[in-house]
């Protein structure tokens, strides 16, 4: 990068200068750029995660260095970063190596981490132990999701993808301001497949998934200087784990 008053060995045109984009973001859990922050940062945007059809914890570890994300015994998701997470835990309801915040609330369930990503706003990632500001469940790093707000005009999306062994996914959102001081925002997702995998003896399908969830923020401006954020969001999760058993009866 060159800095200001100075070019490059390429010819640049006079009206044209050089320039970084600035990424904000809350890994100290303030508001600042990313060039200034003295940790190891990911950010992804909505439209970066949307450009490389990112919608789960899993896919996110195909883009984020040091990240991996597996699926484990049909119903934990196991995070690690540079090699530090849960891998021999095996206990469902056991603290987390990476903590998981959304929206500034920390999310200590395994089971909670199965939802997919609901229109999200950005992802941040950080590397490494983070005890001084994101508490004693960060001794791999943390993980933080900002979700979408109303913004200051009206807009929403509609997506549709539909794909082999039944699969179906639609995901949606809308908001905008009510007035000077409210603004709301609505969005929701529905997915289901009938699984990949035939069950031999009932002849039913495994690794079949029903999955939506809805969210509800509101954003108050009480006063100049007080800000309050509103958010309820409902998910349900239900599927076949797709698992295989060495006997010819039915398996639950």
């Amino acid at each position: 990068f060159a800095d200001e008053g100075e070019t490059s060995n390429n010819d640049i045109d006079d009206n044209n200068s050089l320039s970084i984009e600035e990424i904000i973001v809350t890994a100290e859990k303030r508001s600042e750029s990313l060039q200034d922050v003295s940790k190891s940062v990911t950010a992804l945007s909505a439209d970066e995660l949307e450009a490389k059809n990112i919608i789960d914890f899993v896919g996110l570890s195909a883009i984020t260095p040091g990240l991996t994300v597996a699926k484990n015994e049909g119903y934990k998701t196991v995070i690690s970063i540079r090699g530090v997470g849960d891998e021999t835990n095996q206990n469902a309801i056991a603290a987390p190596s990476v903590a998981l915040h959304m929206d500034g609330i920390f999310v200590a369930s395994k089971f909670a981490l199965r939802t997919d990503f609901i229109d999200i706003e950005r992802v941040e990632v950080l590397r490494g132990p983070q005890g001084t500001l994101f508490g004693r469940n960060s001794t791999a790093g943390a993980m933080q999701f900002i979700s979408a707000g109303p913004g200051q005009e009206l807009e929403g999306y509609a997506r549709l993808t539909q794909g082999n062994f039944g699969k179906t996914r639609i995901a949606a959102a809308v908001g905008g301001p009510v007035n000077d001081r409210l603004g709301v925002r609505v969005s929701g997702v529905w997915e289901q497949e009938d699984g990949m995998v035939k069950n031999v003896p009932d002849k039913g399908n495994a690794g079949w998934t029903d999955y939506s969830a809805m969210r509800l923020v509101a954003d108050f401006q009480a006063t100049d200087d007080f800000d309050v954020r509103f958010k309820a969001q409902f998910g349900k999760s239900d599927g076949s784990p797709l698992n295989f058993h060495n006997t010819l009866t039915p398996h639950p």
